[in-house]
């Protein structure tokens, strides 16, 4: 088992190490800054550039760009078995693309207040931005408004989760974590 992490230079750099510790591996790069990064069973995947997700094979090997470059920006991303979902900065919707990368479709508008995170439960997409939070079935056919009134810094790092099956959130604005059930 491994821990995963990008470094943050002019350029983007993936590396891992074991956790019972030892030698630090690079794993790969790309452009930078770089951004959050989401795991699955075999790649690490990356926001590089604020503008496209890039991955590289957790055993190291070539990085492939599979979204981007977006011209408004990227403000977070999530994946899935089958989809890498996208928050576009100026776009206002969460778009999609196959987890092997190709071109975005949209899975929701959302309005002016910019998408801050992202995350899937593996059914549906949840977001968090500077008023609400709420979930999207990855077809985009339903949406659910699960709060609204979140009181969130547009340029503050807010965090998103899933406890069993309640949603949990920061708010930044009041140092505030709070929880949502059924999610």
């Amino acid at each position: 088992m491994n821990i995963y992490w990008v470094e943050d230079q002019p350029y983007s750099i993936v590396r891992s190490v074991p956790v019972t510790g030892g030698a630090i591996a690079t794993l790969g790069g790309g452009p930078g800054p770089a951004g959050r990064i989401r795991l699955d069973a075999a790649y690490v995947y990356w926001l590089a550039g604020e503008n496209e997700i890039d991955r590289v094979p957790k055993a190291g090997g070539t990085s492939e760009r599979l979204v981007g470059p977006i011209s408004g920006g990227i403000t977070d991303f999530g994946i899935d078995a089958n989809n890498i979902y996208v928050s576009e900065w100026d776009g206002a919707e969460i778009s999609k693309a196959p987890i092997t990368g190709g071109a975005t479709t949209p899975v929701i508008v959302l309005g002016l207040d910019q998408t801050r995170r992202l995350a899937t439960d593996g059914g549906k997409v949840y977001w968090i931005d500077q008023q609400s939070v709420g979930s999207a079935t990855p077809d985009g056919r339903t949406s659910v408004s699960i709060y609204h009134g979140v009181l969130s810094d547009p340029y503050s790092s807010n965090g998103l989760a899933f406890a069993g099956h309640s949603v949990l959130w920061t708010e930044m604005a009041t140092n505030t974590i709070r929880k949502a059930t059924p999610k």
